[in-house]
């Protein structure tokens, strides 16, 4: 049976004042409602959500295992009122994305990691002001590299729709980069400004932007199918 650690993993005192400290009334039987997984290979994984503490606060809490899932130790990426709605990584880069439970406001906010998850740092993730009407009611982050990140969000009032944004400057600024119709896979990489290139997959079509022209270009007319589906 694999083996539950809510005790969270001691941080630095330069971490504990750049985000909100872990509370310390964790039950050991405590039971996380999780809502995400990323996973860097087969021994090495993280998961997260929220639980309930013993004085009945429900706290966004992350969990990692580097045994396969035999065992789960709690990472010091606790954040009072929250929930974790995703998790991603790129070498010893870790960001979470989560939601605060006053869904009044909708207010996001990002997690970063450095260093494998041994310390973390909390900001509020602003949205561009054109998805400011309403809070989102998912996110979800793809990780490219220690700056540069995805976003897929979803809105109450557009129920077949999602909207990507994206940051290139470690989550400081977000911009939009599309809407689109659900069902497209989440293969959307691209940078703005002097690079201006990405890659991206639409229908099952590998596209390329040209940075000359700034436009998306197929590399291949023949769509790309799983060998199972035809």
């Amino acid at each position: 049976r694999p083996v539950l650690n809510t005790a969270p993993q001691s941080q630095p005192p330069s971490a504990a004042r750049s985000m909100d400290v872990a509370p310390t009334t964790l039950s050991e039987h405590a039971m996380p409602e999780l809502s995400c997984l990323w996973a860097r290979d087969q021994h090495h994984a993280l998961v997260g959500g929220s639980l309930i503490t013993d004085d009945n606060q429900r706290v966004g809490c992350v969990f990692a295992t580097t045994t396969g899932g035999e065992q789960w130790t709690m990472l010091p990426a606790v954040v009072p009122d929250g929930t974790i709605m995703s998790i991603a990584g790129h070498d010893r880069h870790l960001w979470a994305v989560g939601h605060l439970d006053d869904r009044l406001t909708g207010d996001l906010f990002l997690l970063t990691s450095n260093d494998h998850g041994q310390t973390w740092l909390r900001a509020p993730l602003t949205l561009p002001t054109s998805l400011t009407a309403e809070p989102p009611t998912h996110a979800e982050i793809a990780l490219i590299d220690g700056a540069s990140a995805i976003c897929r969000l979803r809105f109450a009032s557009q129920p077949t729709a999602e909207t990507l944004i994206a940051t290139a400057n470690g989550g400081h600024q977000w911009h939009c980069i599309e809407q689109r119709a659900l069902g497209f896979p989440p293969y959307h990489f691209e940078r703005t400004g002097s690079d201006n290139w990405g890659w991206r997959v639409r229908d099952g079509i590998i596209e390329r932007k040209d940075p000359a022209l700034g436009l998306w270009v197929p590399t291949h007319t023949q769509p790309i199918r799983h060998p199972d589906m035809g």
